[in-house]
Parts: C-alpha cells; sequence; structure tokens
C-alpha cells in the first residue's frame, strides 16, 4: 500500500510477529516508490535499505498537581541492512510536518532482539499547541539518510491523540521579554516565559536551581547555553573563541540533574544565540549537542536562535526554528518547524502603528493557519511598552485580539 504523507510517498509492508512482545513488529523493505498515476511499475527493485521498526506510543506526563504538563512519542528504527546507517524520523501532525529527528537512545530490548548494538530509541517532545483538546493524526515516517524516495511508516503510525495540556496559563502561544532589568523574574507577569542565562544567572547546579525557583511559578523557563561553549573563563556575553562539544557536554552534565528535576517547568533549552552573527561552534558539534540534551533531558525542547533565518537548516536534529529578525511570520514559515520569533529585536522605541501592524499579522496567522505552528514569541532588548504589556497580561488568559 502506498500514501502520500507531507510530499513523501511511503510504501508500508506489515510482518507480523517479528519481534518480541508485539503483535506486528516490522516496517517494510524499501521498494522505490512510483508515481500514483504511472501505470507502467518499474520492472527491478533495489532491496536496500530495509528499515525496520515500531512507534511505541504515546505517554503524557503529570506534575506534582496530577496536571498534565507535557505529552511524547517514543519507538525505535534502524536499517537491518546495516545498523550504524543513520534512519531520520519524520514526525508529522495533521499531514503537517514538525519535525525531523535521528534515533538518540539505546534501546536494550531492540538491540538484544536482533543482536545489534548503538543507539536506535527515539523519542519526541510534542508542541504543546498541538495539546488543545483537539483530534489530531500524528504519522511517523522513516528512511535511511539520503535515501527518502525509501521512506516508510511505522507500524503504530498514524496515532490518533486528543490531549489538553493543564497549564496554569492558557497562552495560544509564549510569549517573553530579554533585557530591561535582566533579572530571572523579569516581566513575568505580561510573559509565560522567563530565561536565565548560563554564567549571567547561574554556573553551578546550586544556582541553577535557585534561578528558577526566583521565577514566579506561573511561568514557565528558557535555560540558555550560549556562554557554556566558551573555551575560556565563562563571562556573561557572547565572546569566543568557542570549544567544541566535550567542553559543552563537561559543563553541562553537573547541571543535568537539577534541568531533570524541574523538567516539567522548562519550556526549552536555547542551546546559542546567534552563531551566524559571533562564528559560533562548528555544526556537527552543534548536531551532537542537541542530540546529548535530548537523550539527557528528555522530551525539553532544544533550539538555537539565528540572526538569519535561512540558517535554521543548517542543524536538522533541533526542535523549533528560531530567528532574532522574526518580526514577520514568513521569516521562519516556509523552514517546516514549529517557530520562535523574535518579533522585535533591538527595535528602539518602536511606534504603535509598527506593533500594532506585527501584532496583527501574528495574530492573522495564528488563527487562520499556524503552519507550521507558532511556540513562542520574544520581545528584545529593554523594557517593553505598555501596549506590548497589556497584550501579554490578556495573553496569559488566552485572549487574542
Amino acid at each position: 500500500m502506498r500514501k502520500k504523507i507531507g510530499g513523501i510517498w511511503c510504501l508500508f509492508i506489515v510482518l507480523a510477529g517479528i519481534f518480541p512482545g508485539y503483535s506486528y513488529g516490522v516496517v517494510g523493505i524499501g521498494i522505490p516508490s512510483l508515481p500514483i498515476d504511472d501505470a507502467t511499475p518499474s520492472t527491478s527493485f533495489d532491496l536496500e535499505p530495509v528499515i525496520l521498526g515500531y512507534l511505541d506510543g504515546l505517554s503524557c506526563e503529570r506534575n506534582v498537581n496530577g496536571l498534565v504538563w507535557g505529552c511524547f512519542i517514543w519507538g525505535w528504527t534502524f536499517d537491518a541492512q546495516k545498523s550504524s546507517t543513520p534512519v531520520v524520523v519524520s514526525i508529522f501532525v495533521d499531514d503537517m510536518p514538525i519535525a525531523r529527528i535521528y534515533p538518540h537512545a539505546v534501546r536494550d530490548d531492540v538491540n538484544t532482539a536482533f543482536s545489534i548494538a548503538g543507539a536506535h530509541g527515539f523519542d519526541f517532545f510534542i508542541p504543546t499547541v498541538f495539546l488543545n483538546g483537539k483530534s489530531h493524526l500524528l504519522r511517523v515516517v522513516v528512511f535511511a539518510e539520503g535515501k527518502e524516495e525509501y521512506a516508510l511508516e511505522l507500524t503504530g503510525s498514524p496515532l490518533r491523540f486528543t490531549k489538553k495540556a493543564e497549564k496554569i496559563t492558557y497562552a495560544p502561544f509564549g510569549f517573553g521579554f530579554l533585557g530591561g532589568d535582566f533579572s530571572a523574574n523579569e516581566a513575568w507577569a505580561f510573559s509565560t516565559w522567563n530565561d536565565i542565562h548560563y554564567t549571567c544567572h547561574f554556573q553551578n547546579a546550586e544556582q541553577l536551581a535557585s534561578a528558577i525557583n526566583d521565577i514566579d511559578i506561573s511561568n514557565t523557563v528558557i535555560v540558555e547555553l550560549t556562554a557554556v561553549w566558551q573555551n575560556h573563563m565563562p563571562t556573561c556575553d557572547r565572546k569566543g573563541p568557542w570549544g567544541d562539544v566535550a567542553l559543552f557536554k563537561d559543563r553541562v552534565a553537573p547541571l543535568l540533574a537539577v534541568l531533570n528535576q524541574h523538567r516539567e517547568r522548562l519550556e526549552a533549552l536555547w542551546l546559542f544565540d546567534e552563531p551566524d552573527v559571533v562564528d559560533g561552534p562548528p555544526d556537527d558539534s552543534f548536531y551532537e549537542a542537541v542530540a546529548f540534551l535530548h537523550q539527557e533531558v528528555p522530551h525539553v525542547p532544544v533550539f538555537i536562535n539565528w540572526f538569519d533565518a535561512k540558517k535554521n537548516t543548517r542543524i536538522g536534529n533541533v526542535d523549533w526554528h528560531s530567528t532574532t529578525k522574526g518580526g514577520k511570520v514568513k521569516a521562519l514559515a516556509h523552514l517546516g518547524k514549529p517557530m520562535f520569533l523574535w518579533w522585535f529585536n533591538n527595535d528602539k522605541n518602536p511606534s504603535d502603528r509598527t506593533i500594532e501592524a506585527r501584532w496583527e499579522a501574528i495574530v492573522a496567522y495564528y488563527l487562520t493557519d499556524n503552519n507550521p505552528p507558532i511556540v513562542s514569541l520574544g520581545w528584545c532588548c529593554g523594557a517593553p511598552p505598555a501596549s506590548v504589556a497589556i497584550r501579554g497580561k490578556e495573553l496569559r488568559k488566552g485572549i487574542l485580539y
């Protein structure tokens, strides 16, 4: 059977009873998909790769009060012809592509059953914009890297879910500020999140816990990690030179216990700010750092903020796209991942007319399309004007106008 999902033709061959403990085990053998209207089938088939896998399910986590704060999917996949081949996991909601990730977790059950080694398990935190109490259809499509023409949909997919995140605030998307007095709890009353920065607000686990606890309990927290990469004594700025991923892991490792302790409060992990401006670390280090955070702090989105929106495609395993030049939704909308838009950045005393025009365009996009979804808006730098503060207070209540 063939079906087109998000512009990808997928072939489904299901073999029963291959994997112990599963009623269905394998998604099939890679055979090139033909155009649906092609009346002449190919007479020869390339039987590589052979992709195996399973979408195990969807689960939601609850906070200490028993309220849902986030949901995630998990499963496994690998290429049976060569288990070390990278397999791309493409995730769709309502046939909209929302993420491409790679397996990053070791699944002992899979490795034992198939006598292989390596990390073949995956999980993915579902953007809370889809946890709105409405029915959504989730699909997971996999293919060996560089061989998208052999794309297959995992057994267990599609999966329909109806979940509602039970948060203190009911904003349709996040809303926050960077600048002003730069305190951890800055502008909390008209924000949905606050950001804290390595070295500026914390440099060890105790200081990180204190900074998180300083933020009003009604707000989530974005943890920014640019200074972790500095190849010298870290300072509260964006000055290199920059170290590699080994340095990053060494400095972040002592913080992992606190990050996991407070996972339900984390909006996202902000890996680096504007690497295209400050000649940041190489892409392969970023890629490995994202995979590391996915493994060590599961179900928390990871993003990099780029000055040039087009640079977002350089690191394929991030969860969100983000840009400093986010005054217009179209800056990121064509790139296909949930969007963090800095709708004002370094604008000196923007006029009420400019604020109104940008806001109306963002609201119109949210109400009429929202594909890909807006996950958050950011304001930088300095305290926002009164008109924006009023909108932030209304947004916390779920009111758009």
